[in-house]
């Protein structure tokens, strides 16, 4: 088993992985959920057989994460959002990225360590790259603000889903300071003004940062 594996898994493990149309590239793209199940089976039994899936991966979330980036450039270059630091769309675009990955490696990669830490590489790098005027910190702190203001109109469990996601991405950010001064003014703000939606939420938010 041990000879059929090198032989047919092993000496031919970047070219499967890279093949045009059905490397992991394609699958990724595809969301080919089962084909990708398969291929991790199959590569995990060689030795370090997961380490280039996992690179494939981490690539493939830092193209996706570009593109919502460059998005945000062009849209704020064309005029048809203002520069300011509400973008709500942008934030929503990054969760959506990272909740589907996350779930992708639960399912079908078997929480697979290797892979989980191409993921956290791959949104360390996504999360602070620079996205014009307004930092990704700042985005993500008004996003919050929004959700706590009750901007969103969402129901008590998706206010808890969209926090509990933010402060996965919170995690990544290499500048967590000026996070936290952005969050601590907008939460100022809040009670001062009697904007907040929920003293209960919002305690619940402080405790998960």
């Amino acid at each position: 088993l041990q000879a059929v594996e090198e032989e047919l898994l092993a000496k031919f493990e970047i070219q499967l992985l890279e093949k045009d149309g059905s490397g992991c590239r394609d699958m990724l793209k595809n969301n080919k959920t089962d084909d990708l199940m398969r291929m991790y089976q199959l590569f995990s039994r060689v030795p370090d057989g997961i380490l280039p899936m996992a690179k494939i991966l981490k690539q493939h979330v830092i193209d996706l994460g570009s593109d919502k980036i460059q998005a945000r450039v062009a849209r704020v270059e064309s005029g048809r959002d203002k520069e300011n630091n509400e973008d709500p769309e942008f934030i929503k675009d990054l969760l959506t990225i990272h909740e589907q990955y996350i779930d992708l490696i639960e399912k079908n990669f078997n929480n697979d360590p290797i892979i989980q830490m191409s993921l956290k590489r791959a949104f360390n790098e996504i999360i602070n790259r620079d996205t014009g005027k307004f930092s990704t910190a700042n985005l993500m702190s008004s996003f919050c603000d929004r959700i706590l203001k009750g901007k969103e109109k969402l129901t008590d469990e998706e206010t808890e889903s969209y926090l509990e996601h933010m402060v996965q991405l919170f995690s990544y950010l290499n500048d967590k300071d000026i996070f936290a001064e952005i969050y601590r003014n907008q939460l100022s703000k809040r009670i001062l003004n009697q904007k907040s939606v929920s003293d209960d939420t919002e305690k619940n938010m402080i405790g998960k940062l």
